[in-house]
């Protein structure tokens, strides 16, 4: 039975986070007033240094060459901002979405913008600052969730992680059993050996390296959604883990026990069905469970090849609205539930197949 109590607790976790974040936040820019005195980036030359020292008589002014130089420097914190061609800062805009542009009336011209980082800018969440704590949660929670759509975000992307857990859990179980299947068989091994050898080496390397190896090589000519493409590299990378598992405990059991199932007439399949499996499931499924909760968690890498997944609707969001807070804890809360909707799925299944055990 899922614990709804259990569910609920993360809920108040939430809110109670929510309510904790509410505070006004120090720091904060509101104009390009409030950058007096602090060190700015310059661009190439984008706006002539005696008129910048007359906006910011304070400020140390340090020029830069090359646009990476100059996105390194407000990265940093060397500069806490930059000026720069309009054409090329809305490029770096376009680009780097950490980064925002601050109304600047008294520039030379319309050419240029002022760079900062969105650390420094206020977000439409923080104006609340006055009022009921109550009021101001919901608030919080109305911004960063339901208006503007963002919910119907949140949704697509919880989605994408569940299409990419399901896929990849069911290949990986295909793929592991397959290559046991295969290396019993008398013909078959010579072959199954070296992939299953591949596959286990291949569980070495990084899930997300993996992942990049498959989006950006092997399917780099192909148009195949990346959705499928997380799966396969996922459902490859915890393939490994099963193949030792399920060889592990199948060896583990006493060949007795296949003499006396062949004894009774049992062979191939029904071997395994009746005497076999039933011994060495039951020790391997809170493994089986660990690597599942690890390929859930893997998940969260789609993001990494522009595939709109939980984690990449929380920074989305957080380009759009500044804050992080609200998104990444209800991400955490949904991902808690997952893990535990799998640990629950186990359960079932273990009183299920060894009911027997119990009385």
């Amino acid at each position: 039975m899922i614990n709804i109590r259990q569910y609920l607790k993360y809920l108040v976790i939430l809110f109670a986070f929510v309510l904790a974040g509410c505070g006004k936040a120090d720091g904060i820019l509101y104009s390009a007033d409030g950058l007096d005195g602090s060190p700015i980036a310059v661009l190439d030359n984008s706006v002539s240094e005696d008129h910048l020292e007359a906006i910011f008589p304070e400020s140390d002014i340090v020029h830069f060459k090359s646009s990476s130089e100059f996105l390194l420097a407000l990265a940093i914190g060397k500069c806490d901002a930059g000026i720069v061609r309009k054409e090329e800062g809305e490029y770096l805009l376009n680009r780097n979405y950490d980064y925002a542009s601050l109304p600047f009336t008294e520039q030379d011209d319309a050419n240029t913008l002022l760079i900062v980082h969105k650390r420094l800018l206020p977000g439409r969440n923080q104006s609340v600052h006055d009022g009921d704590l109550l009021e101001k949660s919901i608030d919080r929670i109305n911004r960063s969730i339901i208006s503007d759509g963002y919910w119907m975000l949140i949704l697509k992307g919880f989605s994408a992680t569940v299409m990419i857990f399901l896929l990849g859990i069911t290949m990986a179980f295909v793929l592991a059993v397959l290559m046991l299947g295969m290396n019993s068989h008398k013909y078959l091994r010579y072959i199954s050996r070296p992939v299953t050898l591949f596959i286990r080496t291949i569980h070495d390397v990084p899930s997300i390296v993996l992942i990049f190896f498959f989006y950006y090589v092997v399917f780099a000519h192909m148009h195949v959604s990346g959705i499928i493409v997380c799966s396969i590299a996922l459902g490859v990378y915890t393939s490994g883990s099963l193949i030792n598992i399920f060889t592990v405990h199948l060896k583990q059991i006493d060949r007795n026990q296949h003499a006396a199932a062949e004894m009774l007439g049992l062979t191939g399949w029904k071997k395994y069905r009746y005497v076999i499996l039933p011994q060495a499931v039951k020790p391997m499924l809170p493994l089986l469970g660990a690597e599942t909760k690890v390929l859930l968690r893997a998940t969260t890498y789609a993001g990494y090849i522009s595939e709109v997944d939980l984690v990449k609707v929380t920074e989305i969001i957080r380009n759009q609205t500044y804050d992080v807070l609200v998104p990444l804890l209800l991400v955490s809360i949904v991902f808690l539930i997952l893990s535990n909707l799998v640990v629950e799925g186990l359960s079932v299944i273990y009183n299920k197949a060894f009911e027997y055990d119990q009385n």
